[in-house]
């Protein structure tokens, strides 16, 4: 019997450093905090306003014409709220009214689920029905895959669609190709506000119809 408890215990001290590393690299995991795809929306940025905050001078409020959390799936629709207000803590570089980007956007705060903090974005372009993001405006804190760390290296910024735990940023953007596979089903999806501004009622229809079949 006290052999057996013997037994048990050096069991127990020789699974205990095991156990401790597993705990140490989860609460690494969950204070990186990497974002995920349903993270990742496309959107037509109808404006930015810096914001009257003199503690952040870097605070801009973004507002979108059209905006879509692509990668979301139908019951992950119904869990997140849609977004009314955006706000960065980054200056928008390289974007302007009128451009398609793809975003990092989420909610910071439960008790303001409608408000989002955008992480970063990247210019969205499309020529000749293929897509072509470029690179993140900001670098923004990222989930190295090789290693299993964090990754935040502003020399070396990661692709938007790249920071995710599983996939990399090829895989995301072959994803978006089949979604949105010619340039007009993507401006038709996220029109200018030019285009959008006295459409017919067939082109609503159309248009709708065409938004239900990529949702």
């Amino acid at each position: 019997m006290i052999r057996k408890n013997l037994t048990k215990k050096s069991q127990l001290i020789w699974h205990l450093p095991l156990a401790l590393s597993l705990l140490i690299s989860s609460q690494a995991a969950w204070s990186c905090m990497p974002l995920t795809p349903n993270d990742v929306f496309i959107g037509r940025i109808k404006s930015i306003k810096a914001l009257p905050i003199p503690s952040n001078p870097n605070s801009f409020d973004w507002q979108f014409s059209s905006h879509r959390f692509t990668f979301r799936t139908l019951p992950t629709k119904l869990i997140y709220r849609t977004p009314k207000t955006w706000q960065s803590d980054f200056e928008p570089k390289k974007v302007s009214a009128g451009d398609l980007v793809v975003g990092l956007g989420y909610n910071s705060d439960g008790s303001q689920p409608n408000d989002y903090t955008i992480t970063t974005v990247a210019k969205l372009t499309c020529e000749n029905d293929k897509l072509s993001i470029a690179k993140p405006i900001v670098p923004y804190l990222a989930w190295n895959r090789e290693n299993g760390s964090c990754h935040h290296d502003t020399s070396d910024p990661k692709d938007i669609l790249d920071g995710f735990i599983h996939k990399d940023h090829a895989y995301y953007l072959q994803k978006l190709q089949q979604k949105y596979p010619t340039c007009q089903q993507l401006i038709a999806a996220f029109p200018t506000q030019s285009a959008d501004a006295n459409p017919s009622f067939w082109t609503k229809i159309k248009t709708w119809f065409q938004r239900l079949s990529h949702s």
